[in-house]
């Protein structure tokens, strides 16, 4: 009944601010089968999320977004598209230091 993780697809440690150990992005396929009070259709779909520990040092996660099936190459796409337009301003920005 609902949407539990089928595993994980990304789960990538991440160093804070201060360069210690930080919060942990999270990618988790699920499949809702539909049965919940909320209802709605059985699909596949994967959740982004972050985990991280509080001041208490409870661990905790940030309410994940839902990325349905169909939607993942859009949005994959559209990530590399930026990290490499983010990589051609870097080297854009290298070749001037250069000069």
């Amino acid at each position: 009944m609902g949407a539990e993780p089928a595993g994980l697809l990304v789960d990538r440690a991440r160093v804070s601010g201060r360069g210690l150990p930080g919060s942990r992005l999270v990618l988790a396929p699920r499949y809702y089968d539909g049965t919940s009070l909320n209802g709605g259709e059985a699909q596949h779909a994967a959740t982004a999320f972050v985990m991280f520990r509080d001041g208490a040092g409870s661990l905790r996660r940030t309410v994940g977004t839902q990325i349905c099936r169909g939607e993942g190459r859009i949005v994959a796409a559209a990530l590399i598209a930026w990290e490499d337009a983010l990589d051609a301003a870097d080297a854009a920005s290298d070749d001037d230091a250069g000069r």
